[in-house]
């Protein structure tokens, strides 16, 4: 028994449904499936974007600094003897200067701690180069024991420039931490006594902690003392 014809194009047009539903539910399921890659891909290329320009906006770095006295740069500073000029210790060896010792008295040694200002540049994301100079003071006045008069003031001066490596091995947005070494020269001056010698500097360890502007606290050695304190600025 033969259907009829429109019973026929009935079932045609069934199949070409389904066909049709399962086609397109196919298509949406791949692309729900492709979505969450590309979510994941844009962000991650945020975060990359994100790192790399706080990496270049952060290139640069200025800071002022205050130390307190390393061994080396107190025997540099202090030296020989030689605060009180070669003029001065010939009279003070005569019979004038001997009793001039009675008239005027010494009063307590000054000390001026190293004081650095230091500029660096990074070339990569953990390691820059830069330029430090350090300055420190030693000295005493000598005044009248009756009226209080000055005499002199003898002292000693030191000035480094130091080429400084620095190494950070912990790099975030707020915090780093980091060890430098450097090299360079130091010149002491006293009267007309002066000396130019090589000089080392050192961080053994160095943190900072800021943004923009931060604060950083170092501990190490040479010309710029044993430990210090001081505030930067890094654009």
């Amino acid at each position: 028994m033969r259907r009829p014809k429109y019973i026929q194009h009935a079932i045609v047009l069934i199949i070409a449904a389904i066909a049709t539903l399962s086609a397109a539910e196919l298509k949406a399921q791949e692309q729900i499936a492709i979505v969450p890659d590309v979510t994941t891909s844009r962000a991650y290329e945020r975060n990359v974007s994100h790192r790399l320009a706080d990496t270049i906006r952060w290139r640069d770095n200025i800071r002022i600094g205050i130390g307190a006295p390393s061994l080396l740069q107190m025997r540099f500073l202090e030296g020989p003897d030689s605060r009180i000029s070669d003029e001065q210790r010939a009279y003070n060896n005569t019979l004038s200067g001997k009793f001039a010792d009675y008239r005027y008295y010494e009063t307590p040694t000054y000390y001026v701690p190293p004081i650095t200002i230091e500029y660096s540049h990074y070339v990569n994301r953990w390691f820059s180069l830069g330029g430090k100079m350090a300055f420190s003071a030693l000295y005493c006045r000598y005044r009248h024991i009756a009226t209080d008069e000055l005499l002199r003031t003898d002292g000693s001066y030191t000035v480094g420039l130091i080429v400084n490596a620095r190494f950070d091995y912990l790099r975030r947005k707020v915090v780093q931490l980091y060890s430098s070494i450097g090299f360079g020269l130091a010149a002491r001056f006293a009267y007309n006594d002066g000396i130019v010698s090589p000089m080392y500097d050192m961080t053994l360890f160095g943190i900072m902690v800021g943004k923009d502007f931060y604060g950083y606290f170092e501990f190490g050695g040479g010309i710029s003392g044993l430990a210090r304190i001081g505030i930067g600025y890094r654009f």
